[in-house]
């Protein structure tokens, strides 16, 4: 170029117009690219919340279905439309001493004590209860709600011999000899306002079913449930009982269900 003619130089560049123009264009195309990127990115994103759903719910249903196998024979029950379990859980079990020779356990009067055919895992502790045969979890015999087969373990008991303090009378013996250490009443109960599952214990005994717990005694089990629907079979001595837990859950526009299904013992 030359300087001295005293010429501006050709100038090269882009116009406005002709910037605008690239701009729009590439703003077009980077919004035709976005439909095919954002699909699978979404896609991706939303697979994996309803892992982390299903994996929670999963855990959820695993934690119950321990738990209610651990539940005293014929003592579930269901109130709030299915939305709150009852159950009483046990600690330990085994068989009591019908027939001499040996302390056995006496149907007929008040008893102290009597002998456990094998042992217990551990001596319970004084102030547990243990309860014989228990038939339902309604009516005022064979009951441990109401409290007629629910005795008192006391001071000196160990894993062959247990103590009654006071001295119990059981108003039905069982077929089995079976007796089980209890630790109460536990409930599951969903709540549809805050959408959780809340696993209440450390409450006493009520003849009707209840959904109105001491503050202080509940365990959040799972945030996000969107229902979760008990239902419930009961067995007889010779069938098990089946619980039918129906759980939904949801995230961030995603929702998941699962059906679980606990086959409960019914022999007490």
């Amino acid at each position: 170029m030359n300087f001295l003619s005293g010429r501006i130089p050709n100038q090269l560049g882009f116009t406005l117009v002709e910037l605008v123009l690239v701009m729009t264009l590439v703003g077009i195309l980077a919004s035709m690219s976005l439909v095919f990127v954002y699909k699978p990115i979404e896609g991706f994103l939303g697979a994996e919340r309803r892992g982390e759903l299903v994996d929670t719910a999963e855990t959820v249903l695993s934690r119950m279905q321990r738990d209610v196998r651990r539940g005293l024979p014929n003592s579930i029950r269901i109130t709030s439309g299915g939305a709150a379990l009852e159950f009483i859980s046990t600690s330990d079990g085994g068989r009591y001493r019908a027939a001499p020779p040996g302390d056995i356990l006496d149907m007929t009067t008040a008893d102290s004590g009597f002998d456990v055919l094998g042992s217990l895992r551990a001596a319970p502790p004084a102030g547990r209860e243990l309860a014989v045969y228990n038939l339902a979890p309604s009516g005022n015999v064979g009951n441990a709600y109401v409290g007629d087969n629910r005795a008192v373990i006391g001071n000196g008991s160990s894993v062959d011999h247990i103590v009654l303090n006071p001295a119990f009378l059981f108003p039905l013996a069982s077929p089995y000899q079976r007796f089980f250490v209890l630790d109460g009443p536990v409930s599951y109960v969903f709540h549809s306002a805050s959408g959780t599952l809340v696993r209440h214990h450390n409450y006493g005994y009520n003849v009707v079913q209840s959904i109105v717990f001491p503050s202080g005694n509940g365990d959040l089990i799972a945030e996000n449930v969107a229902s979760c629907q008990f239902s419930y079979a009961p067995g007889t001595s010779q069938r098990v009982g089946l619980l039918t837990i129906e759980l939904a859950m949801t995230k961030g526009g995603e929702r998941i269900t699962l059906l679980h299904q606990v086959h409960v013992s019914s022999a007490p």
